[in-house]
C-alpha cells in the first residue's frame, strides 16, 4: 500500500509539472491551442511504460517543454514545426543547445522529444542524415570523441573467404567485395557506397565502369573523384588493387564472380545486391557497418569495436607495417 502511494505521489507531480508547464506556455499562444500541448504532455505520460514512477515522463516532457519553449521564443509556428519537425529545425535546435549544453546532453534532448511525439505516430529520424553528422561534429568539438575502431586485418578477410565462399547469398557476396577492396584500397566508406539510395552521386561513390578488370597487370583500376582530399574534383585519382592468381584471398577472382553474377549498368552503384524481391539494391552505409559487424561476430571478436572506417584503418595499418610511407595513405 505504501509503495503503491509513494508511485502514485510521483504520478500526481508529474501531472503538476504539465500543468505549470501548461499555464507557462499558454500566456504565449491562444486559448484554442493552449490546451492542447498540455494533451501532448499527458499522452507521452500515458504512453510511456514508467508513467507511474514519474521520472522517466517528466525527463521527456522537459525535453518537449524546452523545445516548445525554443519555437516560441524565435517565433515559429507551433502548428507547423510542433509535431513533424524538418531536419533543418532540428539542425538550428541542436546548434542552439550547442552553445551551452555538452553533446551527451543535446542527444538526450533530442531523444527525448523523440520519444514525445512518439506518442501521436511512429517518428522516422534515419534519413536525417546531415543532423547525425552535426552531431558527430559537435561530439568531437566539445571533446567526447568517439572510441577508436580496430582495423579490419589482412588475416580477418582471409578467414571470412573461406568461411563464406562456399554458401554465400548475393548480400554476403557483395559486401564481401566491399570490405576487400576498402582494405585492399584503403578507401572511406564515402568512396564505397552512399549513405541511402536517394544519395547516391555518380562523381563521389563508386560506379560500375568506375572498376575496370586490366589483364596484362592483373589487377583491378579503381577511379574515384571526390574524396576528402579531392572535394573539388579538380583530378581523378586512380588505384590499382593486385590480384593474386591461385590464392583464396583474390581481390579480382572475387570481382569477377560477383560482376557476372550482379549485371548492372555502368552509371550503376557498384556495390549491389538482389534484396528479398530479387530486385538489386545498392549497399548503404548502414547496411556495409551492420555489415562488419556481422561478419567480426563470425570470428568470436566483438562487434561494438569494428565500423565501416575500420577497412580503411586496416588497408592503411597493413601498408604502414610494409614500409609504405605515410603520405600515400592519406
Amino acid at each position: 500500500m505504501i509503495y503503491f502511494f509513494s508511485r502514485t505521489r510521483k504520478y500526481l507531480e508529474t501531472c503538476s509539472y504539465l500543468h505549470a508547464a501548461y499555464l507557462s506556455v499558454s500566456q504565449h499562444v491562444s486559448q484554442s491551442k493552449a490546451p492542447a500541448l498540455l494533451l501532448f504532455g499527458l499522452r507521452a505520460l500515458a504512453y510511456s511504460s514508467q508513467g507511474l514512477a514519474g521520472s522517466t515522463a517528466a525527463k521527456y516532457s522537459d525535453s518537449a517543454l524546452y523545445y516548445v519553449r525554443w519555437l516560441l521564443a524565435c517565433g515559429l509556428p507551433l502548428d507547423l514545426c510542433w509535431l513533424h519537425p524538418t531536419e533543418g529545425l532540428l539542425q538550428a535546435y541542436a546548434a542552439f543547445l550547442a552553445a551551452t549544453c555538452s553533446a551527451d546532453t543535446i542527444k538526450n534532448q533530442l531523444a527525448g522529444l523523440k520519444y514525445h511525439l512518439g506518442s501521436f505516430g511512429p517518428v522516422d529520424w534515419s534519413g536525417y542524415t546531415l543532423l547525425q553528422r552535426q552531431l558527430k561534429g559537435i561530439r568531437r568539438v566539445r571533446g567526447a570523441c568517439q572510441q577508436q575502431k580496430r582495423p579490419i586485418t589482412m588475416e580477418m578477410l582471409l578467414c571470412w573467404v573461406l568461411q563464406l565462399q562456399r554458401g554465400w547469398d548475393s548480400r554476403v557476396q557483395c559486401l564481401m567485395l566491399a570490405c576487400v577492396i576498402g582494405v585492399f584500397g584503403m578507401l572511406r566508406r564515402s568512396n564505397l557506397v552512399p549513405g541511402s539510395s536517394a544519395l547516391f552521386e555518380g562523381r563521389k561513390h563508386m560506379r560500375r565502369c568506375d572498376v575496370v578488370f586490366v589483364p596484362e597487370l592483373y589487377a583491378l583500376r579503381l577511379t574515384l573523384r571526390e574524396t576528402k582530399t579531392l572535394q573539388f574534383c579538380e583530378r581523378e585519382h586512380v588505384i590499382f588493387v593486385t590480384g593474386s592468381k591461385g590464392a583464396p584471398l583474390d581481390p579480382v577472382r572475387l570481382y569477377q564472380g560477383y560482376v557476372a553474377a550482379h549485371p548492372a549498368a555502368p552509371t550503376d552503384p557498384f556495390f549491389m545486391f538482389r534484396g528479398a524481391d530479387g530486385v538489386l539494391q545498392p549497399l548503404t552505409f548502414d547496411g556495409l557497418a551492420s555489415g562488419v559487424k556481422e561478419l567480426v561476430a563470425l570470428l568470436g571478436l566483438d562487434p561494438s569495436q569494428y565500423a565501416s572506417h575500420s577497412l580503411r584503418r586496416g588497408g592503411a595499418s597493413g601498408a604502414l607495417a610494409s614500409g609504405l610511407a605515410p603520405f600515400f595513405t592519406r
